[in-house]
């Protein structure tokens, strides 16, 4: 695998080819770099530019998807850290020309009480870690993760094996309602929510904090038939 800002510089290159096959109605030729093609035509050409979605969490991959995506996704693990790296990412989108989104992934555990959302966080986040899959991600994520302290290492493990490196949420609906407004707060755009088990946590989170949220300005409402 090529070393990893050769590998923005690839895919740069790959996208300025797709871009061109998106809006070219005749063949073109390209001699770069890295790729050498001829008669390139896409047919049908798309009736509009297709949204760009792209995650970035270096600053070669923050700066590529700057240039070329319309969302961006970055990890948000601490929220008062992550106010001025906002505010700097979409200054440089205005630079570029794009007022795209801003997003990030945000891990939720809902209960009725938040003694219960807290348990059930320990029991599958650290009672129930798969500590192999957990050691799998940090290595594949993280470049030398081996060489860092025992420490740092354990706790990149738990991070990432129990919420996979996304901002937690962890509490009652109200709670829950709140955190997620002090992520709007932060500037984010919008979040791509998780849970452990969607199809039986995902109904609670529908009944009790979406209405929150709705009530807060946070969501428009949406007539339910």
């Amino acid at each position: 695998m090529p070393p990893h800002d050769e590998r923005y510089r690839y895919s740069q290159e790959w996208f300025d080819i797709v871009n061109s096959a998106w809006s070219n109605s005749k063949p073109f030729n390209h001699n770069g770099k890295y790729w050498q093609l001829k008669d390139v035509l896409t047919e049908p050409l798309p009736n509009r530019k297709p949204t760009i979605v792209n995650a970035g969490g270096s600053g070669e991959g923050k700066a590529f998807a700057i240039r070329n995506a319309d969302l961006l996704f970055t990890v948000a693990s601490d929220l008062k850290k992550s106010e001025p790296e906002v505010a700097d990412l979409k200054a440089k989108a205005k630079v570029e020309g794009r007022n795209g989104g801003l997003l990030t992934p945000i891990m939720i555990i809902c209960r009725p009480t938040e003694e219960e959302a807290k348990d059930f966080f320990k029991y599958y986040g650290e009672n129930h870690l798969d500590s192999a899959a957990a050691e799998f991600i940090v290595e594949g994520l993280i470049a030398d993760a081996n060489t860092f302290p025992r420490d740092v290492l354990e706790g990149l493990r738990k991070k990432f094996g129990s919420i996979y490196g996304s901002h937690t949420i962890i509490g009652t609906p109200r709670q829950v309602a709140g955190e997620l407004y002090n992520v709007e707060k932060a500037g984010f755009d919008g979040g791509a929510i998780a849970f452990v088990d969607y199809i039986k946590e995902f109904p609670y989170f529908r009944d009790e904090v979406l209405p929150l949220l709705e009530e807060a300005g946070l969501r428009r409402p949406v007539q339910r038939s």
